[in-house]
C-alpha cells in the first residue's frame, strides 16, 4: 500500500511539474497602431519621419512605426506603396516587402524611390512598379566600404540621389556621409566613425549623428548634423564646411554660424537655392537663404497642432520636409502624425492624417509603445503609455485607469489629469508614494505626488549636460529610473552616456561618466539595485550588463559585449540591446533583451538563461520558450514572483508566471 501511495504521489508531481514552467499571457492592451489608407484626413500615420516629392506632385512618406512607404497623391488620397506593416527584412512586390523603421526617403527623376531602412542597416530601392530590392548593405550594423551588398551601415537615416545616379547616405550612428556609385561601390565621402564637430576635407571632417541630406544643382551636399545642431555643406571636392549653426542648441535667427538650431533633422531645397530645415526641437520650419541668413518660415517654440498663417501655425517635432516644383513646402509633422503643407504665401494646412488631438479620447485599454513599469506596495502596476504621453495604473483586478496626462504632447505641470508629458518612459516610486517619470523628450524628470500634483523635479527642459539644482541641471534623453538605498533617484541619461543621481532635494550630480574601459557608456537603457545596494546597468549599445558595487567598482556582470543571442556563463552569454532590469526576491536579475525579443534571467553568479521568447519578433502567448514578444522594453516583478513586461511594439503588457523549478543552478 505504501509503495502504491509513493507511486501515485510521484505520478501527481510529474503531472504538475510541466505547469510550473514559465507561462506567458497578456493582461492589457491590443494593437493600436495608427494606420489607414484613404482620403487625406481619414488616413492614419504612425510617426511619419521623412518625406519626398516627385515631379508629378506626389509625396512619398517614410511611415516609421508602420514600417511602410506611403504615397500622398495631389488629390490627398493616401495609399501604401510598399511594406506590410511588420518589422522585418524582405524584398518583393509592394506590400509583400518588409522594412524595419524606414527613416529616410528620396525620389529620382525616373520615379525610383530610395529608402534608408534604418534598423535593417540597408539602403532599399523601389522601382516604379513597386518592386522592392536591396541596393546596399549586408544588414549588420558596422562601417565597411566596398561592393554594395557587402558594405555595412549603422542606422542609416537620410538618403539623397543625384542626376548621375549616385546615392548619398547619412550613416547616422557611424557619423559619416557615404556614397553608393552607379557601379555599386560604397565609399565614405566625409566624416569618420568618431563623432565630433570639425570642418575639413573628406574623412578628416567630423559629424555628430547626421540625419537629413539634400543636393543642389551644383553638386553640393547639405547635411542636417543633428547633435551638432548645425547645417553642414560638402562641396563637389569633398570639403566640409558649416553653413549655419555653431554647435550650440537653441533658437537664434541670424547669418551662418551665429544662428542656432535644436536638433535639425530634415532638409529640402527649392529652385532658388533656399534651404528648408525641419528644426525638430524648436517645433519649427526654418529657412536658410542662399546668402546664409536663417529665418523662421512657420511654427513656434511650443509643440502643438494648429493650421493658419505661418506665425499662428504649430507643429509637433517635425522631422521631414520637402519642396515641390511649384515651391510649395511639405512637412512630416512627426509628433502629430500628420502631413502638412505650407503654400508660397506662408499658410499652413493639414493635408493628410489625423492628430490624436482630433480623435475621441483614447481609452486606457489602448496602449501605444509602453516603455515603463513600476509596482507599488499594494500591487498596483503603473505603466508609461509612452506614445500616448500619459501614465496608466492597473489595479489588482486588471482594471486600467489614466493616472496622469491628457494624452496630448506638451509640458504642463499641475493636476495629474491636466498635466502634459512628452514621451514618458522610465518610472519609479519612492517609499512615500511619489511617482517619478523620465519625461524623455522634454529632457526632464517629473514628479507626481500622492495628492496628484505634477511638477518638474529636475532638468531645464532643454537637451544638454549640466549638474546642479533642479532646473539648472540638464539631461539628454533621460530614460530609466531607479532609487538607491540612500533615497537618491538614479537616471539613465542616454545621450549623455552617463548615469546621473538626484538627491531628495533635487540636486543633480554625475554618478558614472564612463564605462569599465574608460569609454562612454553605450546607451544605458536600464537600471536596477540589488539587496546589497549594488547598481546594475543595461548598456544597450554594448550589449551587456554592468555592475557598480557598493565600493564604487564598475565591472561587466554579464554579456560578451558582442551582439547576439546565447545563454551561458557571464562572458559567453550574448544580448542584443538589453533594456529593462528587475530583481526577484532570490537575487536573480531579469532583463528585457529588446532586439532578441526575449526575457533573460541572470543568476547571482552571472549565468544567463532565457525564460521566455524565441529570439524572433511576434506575438504569441503560451509556454515561455514558445511565446513571442516584439521589442520588450521594461520589466517589473511583484512579491509573488510574477513578472510583468512592457511588450512595446506589440502595444501590450504581458505577464509571466511559474518557472520556479526552471533553470536552477
Amino acid at each position: 500500500m505504501r509503495n502504491l501511495f509513493s507511486f501515485m504521489f510521484l505520478f501527481i508531481i510529474l503531472t504538475i511539474l510541466p505547469s510550473l514552467e514559465w507561462t506567458v499571457s497578456t493582461i492589457l492592451g491590443a494593437p493600436s497602431s495608427l494606420f489607414n489608407d484613404g482620403p487625406g484626413l481619414e488616413a492614419r500615420f504612425n510617426t511619419p519621419i521623412a518625406i519626398a516629392s516627385d515631379d508629378e506632385g506626389r509625396l512619398y512618406v517614410a511611415d516609421y512605426f508602420n514600417n511602410r512607404i506611403r504615397v500622398v497623391e495631389p488629390s490627398g488620397e493616401v495609399w501604401t506603396l510598399a511594406g506590410d506593416g511588420f518589422e522585418g527584412y524582405a524584398d518583393g512586390q509592394g506590400e509583400r516587402a518588409r522594412f524595419f523603421e524606414p527613416c529616410g526617403i528620396a525620389v529620382d527623376r525616373r520615379g525610383y524611390v530610395y529608402v534608408a531602412d534604418s534598423r535593417n542597416n540597408r539602403i532599399r530601392v523601389i522601382d516604379p512598379q513597386g518592386q522592392v530590392s536591396t541596393l546596399a548593405g549586408d544588414g549588420l550594423g558596422d562601417h565597411r566600404d566596398g561592393p554594395a551588398l557587402e558594405a555595412r551601415f549603422n542606422h542609416p537615416s537620410g538618403v539623397a540621389v543625384d542626376h548621375e545616379g549616385n546615392v548619398y547616405v547619412a550613416d547616422h550612428w557611424n557619423h559619416t556621409i557615404r556614397k553608393i556609385d552607379p557601379s555599386g561601390v560604397v565609399s565614405t565621402l566625409a566624416g569618420s566613425p568618431n563623432r565630433g564637430f570639425f570642418d575639413a576635407p573628406g574623412t578628416l571632417a567630423r559629424f555628430n549623428y547626421p540625419t537629413g541630406l539634400i543636393l543642389d544643382d551644383e553638386g553640393n551636399i547639405y547635411v542636417a548634423d543633428s547633435e551638432n545642431h548645425s547645417i553642414r555643406k560638402i562641396d563637389p571636392y569633398g570639403s566640409v564646411s558649416t553653413l549655419a549653426g555653431n554647435g550650440n542648441h537653441g533658437f537664434v535667427n541670424a547669418r551662418g554660424r551665429e544662428a542656432e538650431f535644436e536638433w535639425p533633422l530634415g532638409l529640402a531645397i527649392d529652385r532658388e537655392g533656399n534651404i528648408f530645415v525641419a528644426d525638430n526641437g524648436n517645433n519649427m520650419i526654418r529657412a536658410i537663404s542662399p546668402s546664409g541668413d536663417v529665418s523662421t518660415l512657420a511654427g513656434g517654440l511650443l509643440s502643438g497642432h494648429r493650421d493658419g498663417a505661418y506665425y499662428e501655425a504649430l507643429f509637433s517635432y517635425p522631422e521631414g520636409v520637402a519642396v515641390d516644383q511649384a515651391g510649395n513646402i511639405y512637412v512630416a509633422d512627426t509628433g502629430n502624425n500628420l502631413i502638412r503643407g505650407i503654400d508660397r504665401s506662408g499658410n499652413v494646412r493639414t493635408l493628410a492624417g489625423s492628430s490624436e488631438e482630433d480623435l475621441d479620447q483614447i481609452p486606457p485599454t489602448w496602449l501605444e509603445m509602453p516603455t515603463g513599469l513600476a509596482l507599488d506596495s499594494q500591487g498596483l502596476l503603473y505603466i508609461s503609455d509612452t506614445s500616448h504621453d500619459r501614465i496608466l495604473v492597473l489595479d489588482r483586478e486588471g482594471n486600467p485607469q489614466i493616472y496622469a496626462g491628457t494624452g496630448r504632447t506638451g509640458l504642463e505641470d499641475g493636476s495629474r489629469l491636466e498635466a502634459e508629458f512628452n514621451w514618458p518612459t522610465g518610472i519609479a516610486l519612492d517609499p512615500v508614494g511619489n511617482l517619478y517619470v523620465a519625461d524623455t523628450d522634454n529632457n526632464l524628470v517629473r514628479k507626481i505626488d500622492p495628492h496628484g500634483e505634477v511638477s518638474s523635479f529636475a532638468g531645464s527642459g532643454w537637451e544638454g549636460y549640466a549638474d546642479g539644482q533642479g532646473s539648472s541641471a540638464a539631461f539628454a534623453l533621460p530614460w530609466a529610473l531607479a532609487f538607491d538605498r540612500d533615497g537618491n533617484l538614479l537616471v539613465a541619461d542616454v545621450l549623455n552616456y552617463m548615469i546621473r543621481s538626484i538627491d531628495p532635494q533635487g540636486n543633480v550630480s554625475t554618478l558614472i561618466f564612463e564605462g569599465p574601459e574608460g569609454q562612454d557608456l553605450g546607451y544605458p537603457f536600464g537600471l536596477a539595485i540589488d539587496q546589497e545596494g549594488s547598481l546594475y546597468i543595461a548598456e544597450g549599445g554594448n550589449h551587456r550588463i554592468l555592475k557598480l558595487d557598493t565600493d564604487g567598482n564598475l565591472s561587466v556582470f554579464a554579456g560578451s559585449g558582442e551582439e547576439g543571442f546565447a545563454d551561458g556563463a557571464p562572458q559567453e552569454a550574448m544580448f542584443a540591446f538589453p533594456g529593462g532590469l528587475a530583481f526577484d526576491n532570490e537575487g536573480n536579475l531579469y532583463v528585457t533583451d529588446t532586439d532578441n525579443h526575449a526575457i533573460r534571467r541572470i543568476d547571482p553568479q552571472g549565468n544567463v538563461s532565457t525564460i521566455a521568447g524565441t529570439g524572433s519578433r511576434g506575438y504569441l502567448n503560451g509556454p515561455g520558450r514558445e511565446a513571442e514578444f516584439f521589442s520588450p522594453s521594461a520589466i517589473a516583478i511583484d512579491q509573488d514572483g510574477t513578472i510583468y513586461v512592457a511588450d512595446s511594439e506589440n502595444n501590450r503588457i504581458r505577464m509571466i508566471q511559474g518557472g520556479r523549478n526552471q533553470d536552477r543552478p
